[in-house]
C-alpha cells in the first residue's frame, strides 16, 4: 500500500519536474489496485493538483483531483456533526473551459457536477457556470 506521505511527495516531484503525465499514470495505477483505491490527498493537495492541471490544460489531471474532491465532500457529508466541504466556482468555471478546450468530455460531466454537489442544491451556480458549460459542451458534442 502506498503510504499517502509518499504519494504527497510523488506529486511534489512530479509537478517540479513538469511530469504531470507521469502524476496521471500514478493515479491510474494506484487506482487500479486494490490496496490504493482509497488513496485520496489532502485537500489542499487535490486544490493545488487542480490548479496545476489547469496551467497546463491538462483535462485528465483535472479530472483526478476534482475526483479526490468530490470523495472529500462525501467523506464530510458522512461526517457527524457533518462538515460542508465546497469547491471554488471559478476553479470549476476553468475546469470546464479546460473540458472545451481539450475536448474532454468526461472532465465536462465531472466539473458540472462537482459544482452542483458542492453547492448542495441549495445554491444555483452562477450564471458564467451555465454559460460555460454551454460552451465547453459545444465544442465537446462530438465525441
Amino acid at each position: 500500500m502506498l503510504l499517502m506521505e509518499v504519494f504527497s511527495e510523488c506529486i511534489q516531484s512530479c509537478v517540479k519536474k513538469g511530469k504531470l503525465d507521469t502524476l496521471v499514470l500514478i493515479i491510474e495505477r494506484c487506482k487500479a489496485m486494490d490496496q490504493n483505491i482509497a488513496l485520496c490527498p489532502p485537500w489542499s493537495v487535490c486544490n493545488y493538483i487542480v490548479e496545476i492541471a489547469m496551467q497546463d490544460d491538462n483535462s485528465k489531471l483535472a479530472f483526478y483531483a476534482l475526483e479526490f474532491m468530490v470523495k472529500w465532500i462525501a467523506r464530510g457529508e458522512m461526517a457527524r456533526p457533518p462538515v460542508h466541504l465546497s469547491m471554488d466556482e471559478g476553479l470549476v468555471l476553468s475546469a470546464l473551459g479546460i473540458a472545451g478546450r481539450t475536448f474532454s468530455s468526461t472532465l465536462l460531466d465531472a466539473s458540472w457536477a462537482i459544482v452542483r454537489r458542492s453547492l448542495r442544491q441549495k445554491n444555483t451556480p452562477s450564471p458564467a457556470s451555465y454559460i460555460c458549460s454551454s460552451l465547453a459542451g459545444q465544442f465537446t458534442e462530438g465525441l
